[in-house]
C-alpha cells in the first residue's frame, strides 16, 4: 500500500484523465498557451478526481499509522507487565 500511496499523480496522469495531451499540459503550465474553457473544465474535474485519490491514500496511511502506534503501545505495556512479574518472582 505504501508504494501505491507514494506514487503521486503526475502531469501525464492529469493529461490522461482530462483527455488532453501531455504536451498541451506542459505548455499551459509554462504559460505558453491558454486552455479553452472546455479544457479548463476537464482539467478541473481531473484535478478533483486525482485529489480525491490522494486524499483517500493519505487517510488510509493515517489509519495504518494509528493502528501501528496502538499495536506498539500494546506491546510496550505487555513488556512492562512481564518485567514487573519477573521482579515479583525474584527472592
Amino acid at each position: 500500500m505504501l508504494g501505491h500511496a507514494l506514487d503521486l499523480p503526475t502531469l501525464r496522469d492529469l493529461a490522461r484523465d482530462a483527455k488532453v495531451s501531455y504536451h498541451a499540459i506542459r505548455q499551459y503550465r509554462k504559460g505558453q498557451r491558454t486552455p479553452p474553457p472546455a479544457v479548463l473544465t476537464r482539467l478541473a474535474g481531473a484535478l478533483r478526481r486525482l485529489g480525491v485519490r490522494v486524499q483517500g491514500d493519505a487517510l488510509h496511511l493515517a489509519n495504518l499509522a494509528a493502528s501501528a502506534w496502538r499495536e506498539a503501545e500494546v506491546e510496550r505495556q505487555r513488556q512492562i507487565v512481564q518485567r514487573r512479574r519477573r521482579m515479583w518472582r525474584k527472592p
